[in-house]
């Protein structure tokens, strides 16, 4: 995301400051960019409940999504399961974890929509009042 702001920077620049866990110091990692999240209304609904309306805005987000099914509790560690992050551009989905040009899906195709929400955010210019 600080990259579509001309940056050059990579995740190396981050893992020293932001916590995996915490999408405060995600958002607070953007703003020497001019960037903040937003928190977006969402439930468990699966992703492809969620797409199409994303899509409309034509904006930029990140989607978090769980990576299997979410247990009703977590286990004894705390940890319901794991989850995956994702940019939507657009009409455009963005998987860090994928190369190339399976990198980069359109939103209504990307193979994993039948996961289900954790979180969305809509990036926003640092300052704005819906901020995380």
């Amino acid at each position: 995301i600080a990259r579509s702001t001309g940056a050059d920077v990579g995740p190396d620049d981050f893992k020293p400051i932001i916590n995996s866990q915490s999408p405060h110091s995600w958002s607070r990692a953007l703003e020497p960019y001019g960037l903040q999240l937003a928190y977006c209304n969402q439930d468990l609904r699966r992703l492809v409940h969620y797409v199409d309306e994303l899509v409309e805005h034509d904006d930029l987000f990140l989607v978090c999504f769980y990576s299997t099914d979410p247990p009703s509790d977590p286990d004894c560690n705390g940890k319901l399961c794991t989850a995956h992050i994702v940019t939507l551009h657009r009409d455009k989905i963005i998987d860090t974890a994928k190369k190339g040009a399976l990198a980069v899906t359109r939103a209504t195709e990307y193979p994993r929509l039948s996961r289900q929400t954790k979180r969305i955010f809509r990036v926003v210019p640092f300052g704005h009042p819906r901020r995380v």
